[in-house]
C-alpha cells in the first residue's frame, strides 16, 4: 500500500503542489484558469439579494447589535465548517454533486437533492433579480423626474408619506382647519384626519377621512402615533411595478408583460454565461465583482451623507442584552448563514470541482464567508441610511414598524411562499446530513487527511498550521455543527404557524402546497436512499456495502490518487486505464537511487 509523503516518488509524476495556471490540469473537466477565479466566483455566487432583502429586515426585527453578534457565532459554528466540508469534498473529488459522494454511495441523493433545492430556489431568485433589472432600466428612462420619490403620480394614494401636513396636524383642533379640512382626531392612533385635495397623475379629487400628520395630545407629548404611511419608493413597488393591489394567492391578477420581459432577459443572461463553461463564467465573475463592490461603496459613500441619515441609523443601534435569551434571533440568524452562503444547495461543491487538486481552499474558508458577512453590514447602513432621510422628511415617528416584512424589500406572494418552505427546510437538513455522515460513515478524522493531501505544504489557516486547527473542525463537524443545526431544526418545527406576506394569511391549500415544495427534495432523497438500499441488497449480498467508500471514491486523476493509502477499499486505478504501477513506480526508484549515488 502506498503511503503519503513528501519523499514518495511518484510525486515526481508531474504531481507538483505549485499551481501552473497556463493549462489545465484536468484535461477532461477543464479548471479555472486564474489564481483567484474560485474565490470570485464564491463571491459573486454568496453575495447577492441576500445580503440586501433579508439581513436588514432581520437587523430591525432583533436590534443590528443583537442580530450581528448572533451571525457572526453562527458565521463560526455553521458557515465556515459547512463551508469547507463542501468545497474540500468538491475540490477533492473533482466531481459536481451527482458523483462527489462514492464515500458513501447511499448519499447519492444528497446530490439529487441539491439540484432539485437549487431549482426550485433559482426560479424565485431570479424573479427577484428581473425586479431589480427592471428597476434599473426604468431609472435609467426616467431619470429626469425620478417619480418614484414623488407622491403625485397615478400609482400613489393619500397614504403617501410625502403629503404629510406637520402644521395643519399640528392645529389639527383649530376652528380654521375643522372648517377648511373637516379635520377630526383618531385620539388611539395619534392621528389627524380630514378631507384633502389631491392630485395623482394629473387628476385632481377630494378624499374625505384621510390622514393629515401625526397628532401629539398636548397631554401626552410622548405619544407615539400608529404608522399608516408609506414611502413613495414602497407604493412605487407595490403599486407601479408589481400592480398588487388586491393580489393574493387566490388572485395573482394578470402577467405584467415589463416583468415577463425582463425575466426573460435575466434567463438569457444566465445561459449565455454558462453555456461558454466556466472559462467565460470567471472572466464574468471578475466584472460582476467589481460592478457590485463599486457601486456598493458608491452608495454606501452616498447613503451616510444624506440628511437623516443618523436617524435611520439610530434603528440599528440596539443592543438588547434579553434578546439574546430569544430562540427566534439564532433561528433567524441561522437560518440567514444558510441562505447567504448558498450552504446545501451544491453550488459551492460544483464551483470548487473546477479547482487544481493542490489548490489552498484554507484561505477561502475564511476571505468568502467573511467579506460575504462585512457586505451585509453594509447593505444594512445603505437601507437604513436610505430610510432615514425619508424618516426625517416625513416626520415619521413609528420607525420600529416601518420595515413590516423582509419580503417587502423585494417579492411576492409565491416568493415568500417559496422562501418559508424551501431555503428553510431542505437546505438545512442536507447540510445536516453531510455533516453527520462524513463524520460518522466516512470519518472526520480520515476527511482530514485528504484535506492534508490537497494542502502539500500550504497547510495553514491562514497562520495556524492545519495539523492543529483540523480537530477543531472535526469537532465541529461531529458534534457542534450538527447539533447546533438540529437545534434550529427543531425550533422551527415547534415555532411553527401559518405562512403569512405582511397582514394577509396564506389560506390552507397555500401551505399544502409549502409543505409539499418544501419536503420535495428530502422525499427524493428518502425514495434515492431506498432504491440503493435495494440495489446493493441485491448486487452485493449486504446493506452495508451502500455505506461505505467505494473504489470510485477519491481523486479524479491518478497521479493524485496513488497519494491515499488510508482506505483499504481505494483502488488507484478503478476505471482500468491499463497503467503498469509497479513498473513506473520501479523506474522511479531506480532514478531517485541514482540521483543520490
Amino acid at each position: 500500500m502506498l503511503k503519503p509523503s513528501a519523499n514518495h516518488p511518484v510525486l515526481s509524476l508531474q504531481d507538483k503542489v505549485g499551481q501552473d495556471f497556463s493549462k489545465d490540469e484536468n484535461e477532461e473537466r477543464g479548471n479555472w484558469p486564474g489564481r483567484m477565479d474560485f474565490s470570485i466566483a464564491c463571491l459573486v455566487s454568496t453575495i447577492g439579494l441576500g445580503n440586501v432583502w433579508k439581513f436588514p429586515y432581520l437587523c430591525s426585527k432583533h436590534g443590528a447589535g443583537t442580530f450581528i453578534f448572533a451571525s457572526g457565532v453562527f458565521l463560526i459554528v455553521l458557515g465556515m465548517p459547512l463551508f469547507l466540508l463542501e468545497t474540500s469534498c468538491g475540490q477533492y473529488t473533482s466531481q459536481g454533486v451527482m458523483s462527489c459522494w462514492e464515500y458513501a454511495p447511499i448519499l447519492n441523493g444528497i446530490g439529487i437533492s441539491m439540484i432539485a433545492v437549487s431549482a426550485m430556489l433559482v426560479m424565485y431568485y431570479n424573479t427577484l433579480l428581473s425586479n431589480a433589472l427592471w428597476h434599473v432600466f426604468y431609472a435609467i428612462i426616467h431619470s429626469g423626474d425620478k417619480n418614484w420619490l414623488n407622491c403625485d403620480n397615478e400609482w400613489n394614494t393619500p397614504y403617501c408619506s410625502g403629503l404629510i401636513e406637520k402644521e395643519t396636524a399640528e392645529l389639527c383642533e383649530a376652528s380654521a382647519n375643522k372648517s377648511v379640512f373637516n379635520t377630526s382626531i383618531d385620539y388611539a392612533n395619534g392621528i389627524c384626519m380630514g378631507s384633502r385635495l389631491l392630485t395623482f397623475g394629473g387628476k385632481t379629487s377630494l378624499y374625505h377621512n384621510v390622514p393629515v400628520g401625526r397628532y401629539v395630545n398636548s397631554s401626552n407629548p410622548t405619544q407615539k402615533s400608529k404608522n399608516i404611511w408609506f414611502l413613495p419608493t414602497e407604493e412605487f413597488f407595490f403599486n407601479r411595478s408589481k400592480h398588487v393591489n388586491n393580489h393574493n394567492m387566490e388572485n395573482f391578477g394578470t402577467l405584467q408583460w415589463e416583468m415577463v420581459l425582463s425575466l426573460f432577459a435575466v434567463w438569457s443572461i444566465i445561459f449565455l454565461v454558462l453555456m461558454k463553461g466556466i472559462r467565460v463564467y470567471g472572466k464574468v465573475a471578475y466584472f460582476t465583482i467589481f460592478i457590485k463592490i463599486v457601486l456598493l461603496l458608491l452608495v454606501l459613500i452616498r447613503g451616510l451623507t444624506l440628511d437623516g441619515a443618523k436617524e435611520g441609523l439610530d434603528i440599528l443601534s440596539r443592543f438588547d442584552v434579553e434578546e439574546l435569551k430569544s430562540a427566534s434571533l439564532w433561528g433567524d440568524a441561522a437560518e440567514q448563514i444558510f441562505f447567504s452562503l448558498n450552504i446545501g444547495l451544491g453550488s459551492l461543491i460544483s464551483l470548487a470541482s473546477y479547482n487544481r487538486f493542490h489548490y489552498n481552499i484554507i484561505k477561502d474558508v475564511m476571505v468568502v464567508p467573511i467579506l460575504n458577512f462585512i457586505t451585509s453590514i453594509a447593505c444594512t447602513l445603505i437601507i437604513y441610511s436610505i430610510i432615514g432621510m425619508f424618516l426625517e422628511e416625513a416626520e415619521l415617528q413609528d420607525r420600529d414598524n416601518l420595515m413590516q416584512s423582509g419580503v417587502n424589500l423585494a417579492g411576492m406572494y409565491l416568493v415568500q411562499l417559496m422562501d418559508i418552505y424551501v431555503t428553510k427546510w431542505s437546505a438545512l437538513i442536507i447540510s445536516l446530513l453531510e455533516c453527520l455522515m462524513i463524520s460518522y460513515l466516512y470519518g472526520g478524522k480520515k476527511f482530514t487527511e485528504d484535506i492534508s493531501v490537497m494542502l502539500g505544504d500550504m497547510r495553514r489557516f491562514p497562520w495556524i498550521p492545519w495539523n492543529i486547527l483540523k480537530y477543531l473542525f472535526i469537532v465541529l463537524w461531529s458534534v457542534l455543527t450538527p447539533a447546533l443545526a438540529l437545534a434550529v431544526f427543531i425550533y422551527g418545527i415547534v415555532q411553527y404557524s401559518k405562512p403569512r406576506y405582511g397582514n394577509y394569511v396564506f389560506s390552507s391549500w397555500v401551505e399544502t402546497l409549502g409543505l409539499i415544495l418544501g419536503t420535495f427534495p428530502v422525499m427524493v432523497l428518502a425514495i434515492v436512499l431506498f432504491i440503493y438500499l435495494i440495489y446493493y441488497k441485491v448486487t452485493k449480498s449486504s446493506f452495508m456495502a451502500a455505506f461505505k467508500a467505494s473504489k470510485y471514491w477519491g481523486p479524479s486523476l491518478t497521479k493524485h490518487r496513488v497519494l491515499i493509502a488510508h482506505s483499504n477499499a481505494f483502488e488507484v486505478d478503478p476505471y482500468k486505464k491499463g497503467i503498469d504501477f509497479s513498473d513506473l513506480l520501479h523506474m522511479q526508484m531506480e532514478k531517485s537511487t541514482a540521483s543520490n549515488a
